[in-house]
């Protein structure tokens, strides 16, 4: 398995497509001012009814999804289905690098990428061997 990971370089999301990522850093930029639908509190703006009203969930605390085993609350639906994985014995999601294994795709995404990350800083490193004092010098 050969996933891509696209990280937000404004924040700690990772997502499976640059579609979505590009998604994503519109909501860093503030929206866009010819959206129908304007937050008074902070920069968002959307076209969607829907998506505005589900915005509002923010501001206001309200939480209507709720898990019925923990009774944590969510302002998406989708959120609350991925919450539910939090109390599943499913680990369906295995790294090809190492043996951990996860339940959900995109903590393996960000998991690959730390792998990724060891791999480029890896150049860098000094064996062991060379950062020894050689004590006959002395």
């Amino acid at each position: 398995m050969n996933m891509k990971c696209y990280p937000c370089d404004e924040c700690e999301m990772v997502y499976a497509s640059n579609s979505a990522l590009s998604r994503h850093k519109k909501w860093h930029k503030g929206g866009n001012p010819h959206h129908r639908f304007r937050c008074e509190l902070c920069l968002y703006s959307t076209d969607s009814r829907k998506d505005f009203k589900r915005h509002g969930f923010i501001h206001s605390g309200e939480r209507p999804f709720t898990c019925t085993l923990c009774g944590r609350g969510f302002t998406r639906n989708n959120h609350l289905k991925r919450h539910m994985l939090t109390h599943s014995a499913n680990f369906p999601y295995t790294c090809n690098l190492c043996p951990k294994t996860f339940r959900r795709s995109d903590h393996l995404a960000v998991h690959i990428q730390k792998h990724q990350e060891e791999t480029d800083l890896s150049i860098f490193a000094i064996p062991a061997s060379t950062t020894r004092v050689d004590s006959s010098l002395s």
